[in-house]
């Protein structure tokens, strides 16, 4: 060895090497890796991805995997500002939803009625805000809130149809993400 070289020693035992300096045991590297293993797994667990479109605007997330793109607000009945109101309303927005390079899926979504999310291919959308809200002196441009994450399990989102829903045909038509 020459002079200025340093030389870590891995041993079983706990004692100090020929410097005097404390050789590293196997027992406290196996835990310092696991510990350094759980840590970068809860550092890349992500919560969901925000996405604010405006009409006719696409956007891609989850590492690009997802596309969105927001068609139009198909209902807006929300509360206006400064009103008092029985009911809060709802919002209703169409988007359209890609996966990869699969042909875009029509969603429509609510603020205040089901469905608020879709899955789609793996994936959780969920309407989260639209702005302006009536009665605000800005009335456009729209702008959609969604959040994107992965599904943690492959029937969430779904539910089952109500007996009406069935016999009018809403849980194929506008509601694509609810299981009959």
């Amino acid at each position: 060895m020459q002079t200025g070289e340093r030389k870590i020693v891995l041993t079983y035992s706990g004692e100090t090497n020929r410097f005097g300096a404390k050789e590293f045991t196997m027992k406290s590297t196996i835990f310092t890796l696991a510990a350094v293993t759980i840590l970068a797994g809860i550092a890349m667990a992500k919560g969901p991805e925000s996405l604010k479109l405006g009409i006719g605007e696409s956007k891609a997330a989850a590492g690009g995997k997802v596309t969105v793109k927001f068609l139009e607000v198909v209902d807006d009945s929300r509360c206006p500002v400064n009103a008092r109101c029985v009911w809060a309303g709802n919002a209703k927005i169409k988007l359209a939803v890609s996966i990869g390079k699969a042909a875009p899926r029509t969603v429509e979504l609510n603020s205040g009625l089901e469905p608020k999310f879709v899955t789609v291919g793996g994936y959780e959308i969920r309407f989260v805000d639209l702005s302006p809200y009536p009665g605000e002196k800005k009335a456009f441009p729209k702008i959609a809130t969604v959040t994107i994450e992965k599904s943690s399990s492959p029937r969430a989102g779904f539910r089952r149809c109500a007996a009406a829903d069935r016999q009018s045909g809403r849980c194929l038509v506008s509601n694509p993400g609810l299981a009959c």
